[in-house]
């Protein structure tokens, strides 16, 4: 039994079934779709031969491969072909920047706040919790960094963006 599934935004069918039903699809339009539940595999209709590409009539399309890697004309990002594993770094993309977060207490003057992602050459945003309050002083380490202010009156959020 041939199951109408819907309709892509081109107009065309998309069926679901059985590989036997494919000769049963009421009157297809170039390049409706057919997904064939007992084998796992889609079908295009091809209007100009009137067949379904890959299907011989017997239940069942031509080759195919279950290995990602020995597919052809594999997507590509920035250039690079995404075949195995890839960082970020080898298809050209900025790894996210890492938010670090604190509160300074009230009364106090400095606070430091830590992360693997702070380097003598991070690029570093500090934004606080108060519009206008911001470091009289900024010391950047390894691993860490180190800010003081002026006392305030109530605890203030710190938030370092390391980029």
């Amino acid at each position: 039994m041939v199951t109408v599934v819907g309709k892509t935004a081109e107009g065309l069918g998309v069926y679901r079934g059985l590989s036997t039903d494919l000769p049963l699809v009421p009157a297809p339009k170039n390049g409706s779709r057919f997904f064939a539940m007992d084998n796992g595999k889609t079908y295009w209709y091809d209007a100009d031969s009137d067949t379904w590409e890959g299907y011989s009539g017997g239940g069942g399309g031509g080759g195919g491969t279950d290995d990602y890697e020995d597919l052809s004309n594999l997507p590509q990002i920035n250039g690079v072909t995404l075949k195995g594993n890839k960082t970020l770094a080898a298809l050209g993309i900025q790894p996210a920047d890492t938010v670090v977060t604190g509160t300074l207490a009230a009364g106090a003057t400095s606070i430091t706040l830590s992360s693997e992602a702070i380097t003598a050459s991070s690029t570093i945003d500090i934004y606080t919790g108060t519009y206008g309050v911001n470091p009289t002083d900024i010391t950047v380490a390894t691993g860490s960094i180190t800010m003081t202010f002026t006392a305030q009156l109530a605890d203030l959020p710190v938030k370092v963006v390391i980029k």
